[in-house]
């Protein structure tokens, strides 16, 4: 640019290209002045800069739900692991009337809640299961686990985007409306995470075992109990994964970091 504002003694008369340098030198230096508004002439006739027309502005997302992903199990620290809670939800006929059930379980503090009713679906039961998780940690923080992509979507994707369109999709009543909308009005006062967890494979993580107790917890029988099963048949596998999680440091280590994380490991088993 300095070459083009300057007048060089190599641009003398008589070089073949003379009339051409002019001319661009002539051109490019009136373009390349700054115009009124700071910018350079030949920008703002561009870009047309002071009517402003091509300005951009930083997009604005109104439906941003409050409730974000969250992070495994093992990543809370000991203080969030107590708001920590693994949901889910059944429905079954039983003598021939369709029942649900949800459940919401916290292993830091060996607490499980339940709910029960009938004539709902699993995915309502699902839904319910948050709800009273939601409901227990009221105003304080809440960390959730669950296995439903439309659970964890809905609560961290979707969720103002219905409220925005009157809980209505393509015209018709959003499935729960009623516990979507008690779920709007918690989150609003309460700091909540979503983690989805693969569901029906191999126990290789504190949020697939723990997701798998809220799973045999949840299933509907003859006879009810509200107690986590401790699920026997995968604590070999689980116990092999606690060993190699813990550093391979023997049985001892190995049973206090199962102990320490809820993980229902004895001895015996390890």
């Amino acid at each position: 640019m300095q070459w083009v504002m300057s007048d060089p003694k190599s641009n003398r008369v008589g070089y073949a290209q003379e009339q051409s340098i002019i001319k661009w030198k002539w051109y490019i230096s009136q373009r390349a002045k700054i115009g009124e508004h700071g910018v350079a002439t030949l920008h703002e006739k561009i870009a047309n800069i002071p009517n402003g027309e091509l300005e951009i502005k930083k997009p604005v997302y109104a439906h941003e739900s409050p409730v974000k992903w969250g992070v495994g199990f093992d990543n809370l620290t000991s203080e969030q692991q107590k708001h920590a809670w693994f949901t889910d939800g059944s429905a079954k006929y039983v003598g021939g009337e369709r029942k649900w059930k949800s459940v919401a379980y916290n292993p830091k503090t060996d607490t499980t809640l339940v709910m029960e009713g009938k004539g709902m679906s699993s995915q309502y039961a699902e839904l319910m299961a948050v709800v009273t998780a939601l409901r227990k940690e009221r105003g304080g923080e809440c960390h959730l686990f669950t296995d439903s992509w439309s659970v964890a979507n809905g609560l961290a994707t979707w969720l103002m985007g219905w409220k925005s369109h009157n809980w209505l999709i393509h015209g018709k009543e959003l499935w729960g409306k009623e516990l979507w909308q008690d779920i709007e009005e918690i989150v609003q006062e309460t700091t909540v995470s979503v983690f989805h967890v693969d569901a029906h494979m191999p126990v290789d993580s504190m949020e697939r075992l723990f997701n798998s107790q809220a799973d045999a917890a949840a299933a509907i029988s003859v006879t009810t109990t509200n107690e986590i099963p401790k699920v026997e048949e995968w604590l070999e596998g689980t116990a092999i994964w606690a060993h190699q999680k813990s550093g391979h440091l023997g049985e001892k280590a190995t049973y206090r970091w199962a102990q320490e994380r809820g993980i229902p490991l004895t001895i015996d088993v390890i």
